[in-house]
């Protein structure tokens, strides 16, 4: 799943022309029906953005922290493969898609292992009216899954909770993705082609 920080109008671009009237922001704004709690910036986590070092929850031997271009450094080499081909798809590169991410979203945070070791990276985001939420990891996701299982529900939930619903693609062939959003509280809505690709877009609404 990538940051989706650009316009629906530039992510249309991208979607086959079969697909693409689905994509207005009207339509969009209509489908997601995000309320009135979008902010300008995440709420919860104004203290936690100016302090880089603060461990902002603790799960097993894994810890979630503010994001940072080191993290980007140490995790765009390592990429998974299924990640990476999403990205492809978006048209970006593993490293540019980071980078978006880190620079765009209202919240990026990080996962490290027992080692301090980042691993995943993941944020929440607006274009338009609507909110999109994010994770993009190593091959490392899978050494630490029992963790990264348990603080997945609980951070997709803080992150969405502003905004009354999240959104994204996620490929059609990205079993593992599929899976573990579904374990997030994630719908399907629609099939859409992108890069000639099939995807499913997905929203995850606030509880």
């Amino acid at each position: 799943m990538v940051p989706l920080a650009s316009t629906v109008a530039s992510i249309a671009s991208l979607c086959s022309p079969n697909h693409r009237t689905q994509l207005s922001p009207s339509k969009t704004r209509v489908l997601f029906r995000v309320h009135s709690r979008v902010p300008s910036l995440n709420p919860l986590f104004i203290p936690a953005l100016t302090d880089m070092d603060k461990v902002l929850s603790t799960h097993g031997d894994c810890k979630v922290v503010v994001a940072t271009p080191d993290h980007v450094e140490r995790i765009y080499p390592y990429m998974r493969k299924a990640d990476q081909i999403e990205i492809a798809c978006m048209g970006h590169e593993p490293r540019q898609a980071l980078l978006t991410g880190l620079e765009n979203d209202d919240v990026t945070l990080t996962a490290l292992d027992a080692d301090d070791v980042p691993f995943a990276m993941f944020g929440v985001g607006q274009v338009g009216a609507v909110a999109y939420i994010w994770c993009l990891g190593t091959d490392s996701v899978a050494d630490n899954a029992y963790d990264f299982l348990k603080a997945s529900r609980e951070w997709t939930q803080r992150l969405t909770q502003p905004y009354g619903a999240t959104f994204n693609y996620v490929h059609e062939d990205n079993h593992t993705a599929l899976k573990w959003l579904k374990f997030c509280g994630a719908s399907f809505l629609r099939k859409l082609t992108f890069s000639n690709q099939p995807f499913f877009e997905f929203i995850i609404p606030s509880k």
